[in-house]
């Protein structure tokens, strides 16, 4: 009797464990902010911000605007900050194809010829082929690649301010 009741015990434990496991957090919402009407990128802006201009319009001589491309082109951090979005890129492209079911194929053959002794006198041939494919293809049920989508998105928008940041 004792035993039977530590069975049930220890199963509802596990159970409860189990389902506790599958339980995923919310959709994340973006906060709203107000960020008032003279925001940089705002349609209803009554002044033109400096920010919105371009660096060619603001330094007009040409041995500046040369030695400024000059700068930016063998500019270390901002070649390591280029590298980074494309890192970002790979890793969001890769979080995206998870979704999309996997295809595996391989072959393989071999031909194999020895010569049998004397007395039988001839030539044993083996031919071997091999060949196996696979489909595969993870339901997203509980959100795990929807989440790693979102979070390699997140990081591809953040390495994309970071390199805008470097180059002003």
């Amino acid at each position: 009797m004792v035993r039977k009741n530590i069975k049930i015990i220890i199963s509802s434990f596990l159970v409860l464990l189990i389902i506790g496991g599958c339980k995923v957090g919310p959709n994340y919402k973006q906060p709203k902010y107000d960020l008032g009407k003279t925001y940089r990128y705002s349609t209803a802006s009554d002044s033109v911000s400096l920010a919105d201009t371009s660096w060619t319009y603001i330094f007009t001589d040409p041995v500046l605007q040369a030695l400024i491309r000059q700068g930016l082109s063998n500019n270390f951090d901002l070649k390591i900050a280029f590298a980074r979005v494309n890192q970002a890129m790979a890793s969001f492209k890769q979080a995206k194809s998870e979704m999309w079911p996997s295809i595996n194929a391989e072959a393989n053959g071999s031909y194999n010829a020895r010569q049998l002794p004397a007395k039988s006198g001839g030539i044993s041939e083996y031919n071997d082929l091999y060949a196996v494919g696979s489909l595969t293809w993870e339901i997203d049920i509980w959100g795990k690649l929807r989440r790693a989508k979102e979070s390699a998105k997140a990081q591809l928008l953040s390495q994309e301010a970071y390199r805008q940041s470097v180059y002003i």
